[in-house]
């Protein structure tokens, strides 16, 4: 908690956070963690074994690594669940540790998880990423990533769970309206007879 200027306690907010350490250190930029394991550098690979858990303890790392390299300079991380989630369990405690270290070098964490489904789903993912999951009397934080990526495209209920918690908590969410990959105009640029209507 933080006090605004009247000296009443308010949620801290990680759209400010984040602004705040981009003035701070003076860069807009964010560093993406998509660790591929045959690209991490041989020299951090060949201390482990060949196996999903000495790929995953090369991926913490490397990750690490660069991390050490750049909380001083970069304001933020965005780890990229995919790259962890195909290693199974290890990898998502390596996303895990990952997400901890950034945010113990203060560092804001933005999940790009790109989540998008119907109410209770969207609920199970918010909680798990910027909200808190319940458990019994409680609510525990998982993941408690400052920010997490959106998919837009079931609509409002996929997005409400989220908007929750970012009130409820002062955390974030991009949502994502145009992407840059080649095929993106298949579905985002179709003319409807509704959007030709409204033009």
């Amino acid at each position: 908690m933080v006090c605004n200027p009247r000296g009443e306690k308010t949620m801290k907010n990680a759209m400010d956070e984040l602004i705040n350490k981009i003035k701070e250190l003076d860069n807009p930029t964010v560093i993406g963690l998509d660790p591929r394991y045959d690209m991490i550098p041989e020299c951090i690979r060949n201390k482990y074994e060949q196996t999903i858990e000495g790929a995953c303890d090369a991926i913490i790392e490397f990750n690490k690594a660069l991390i050490d390299a750049t909380y001083d300079i970069i304001p933020a991380v965005k780890p990229q669940i995919a790259f962890y989630e195909m290693f199974g369990i290890p990898g998502m405690k390596a996303f895990k540790e990952t997400c901890e270290y950034a945010k113990k070098k203060e560092m804001c964490v933005i999940i790009d998880a790109k989540r998008g489904d119907i109410g209770s789903t969207a609920e199970g993912y918010s909680n798990a990423f910027i909200g808190k999951t319940p458990i019994g009397d409680k609510k525990e934080a998982i993941f408690d990533a400052e920010f997490v990526t959106v998919n837009p495209y079931l609509g409002s209920d996929g997005i409400k769970p989220f908007i929750k918690d970012c009130t409820e908590y002062g955390k974030g969410i991009f949502i994502i309206l145009k992407t840059s990959n080649p095929s993106s105009g298949e579905l985002q640029n179709v003319i409807t007879e509704t959007r030709r209507r409204n033009i």
